[in-house]
């Protein structure tokens, strides 16, 4: 898989100094992968009801820990990092999250601030002579020549194991010119959820969350439901000319699935 959890995880291998060659296998790369329609902020988000609080706290520690060290890199501007201030918005009244010590600088805004507010790693990884192989997997036996398998495959997981478990949650985002907006806004309602992140070169207005929902087409129902939500939310959005839109498939499982598995190919033990 050549997603953000792939990418980084042959970055990871390749900073600790592996003895190992680093060969990341996919049928997708950047820009056709779901990490590339993400709005890509980190947060805990769909990892499924059996998956502990504490596991679900240690990743997203290390993930904060290890994204600032590399947001500290020259080569941050190349793998898309940077630090934004978002704001939560709700239309009733919800408790702080349990994830709210493990984020920077979390707080619920004044009654003032109520008011005002209305592929890249790619390219940092074949510096270090890590390789890229395109190429659909139905099996993983078909990668049994390495030592070690890292399933990074997404989505792909539900027919490539197989794990019928894994299951798709839909988004859909659309891209706009806004350079005006500075500040990402999440407004979550009863019946959905809007998110207004900005990019560098563009900002994303979102979104969908649809889970058992494998159409990758634009749905026009969804594209009015987004834009009309973000503009609700910073009218001047409808100033915003519209880019283009995206759909991708987010992997969604139970219970977040970590661990080493055994198979025997032939001859040969995979791991």
């Amino acid at each position: 898989g050549a997603g953000i959890s792939g990418l980084c995880t042959a970055l990871s291998l390749v900073e600790s100094n592996s003895r190992y060659d680093i060969t990341v296998v996919a049928d997708k790369f950047s820009p056709q992968t779901t990490s590339n329609v993400a709005a890509a902020i980190i947060l805990p988000f769909i990892l499924g009801p059996e998956t502990p609080m504490e596991l679900q706290k240690r990743w997203i520690v290390q993930t904060m820990d290890w994204v600032g060290e590399l947001y500290k890199t020259e080569e941050a501007d190349v793998m898309g990092i940077s630090m934004l201030d978002v704001y939560f918005y709700f239309d009733h009244e919800v408790e702080d999250p349990a994830w709210k010590d493990w984020l920077l600088g979390y707080r619920r805004i004044t009654t003032e601030e109520k008011e005002r507010a209305i592929s890249n790693d790619r390219i940092v990884l074949q510096n270090h002579n890590c390789h890229f192989v395109q190429r659909k997997l139905n099996d993983l036996s078909e990668v049994s020549s390495y030592d070690i398998v890292v399933n990074c495959s997404g989505i792909g997981a539900n027919r490539l194991v197989p794990d019928p478990s894994v299951q798709p949650v839909r988004g859909q985002i659309m891209r706009v010119k806004a350079p005006w907006i500075k500040h990402g806004c999440i407004f979550g309602r009863d019946k959905g959820l809007n998110y207004i992140i900005p990019r560098p070169n563009c900002v994303i207005l979102g979104g969908t969350s649809q889970l058992g929902n494998w159409n990758t087409n634009i749905d026009k129902e969804d594209s009015k439901r987004i834009f009309e939500g973000c503009c609700k939310i910073i009218p001047s959005l409808k100033h915003a000319e519209i880019i283009t839109e995206l759909v991708g498939l987010r992997p969604f499982r139970p219970s977040v699935r970590i661990e080493i598995e055994r198979r025997r190919i032939g001859q040969k033990e995979m791991k």
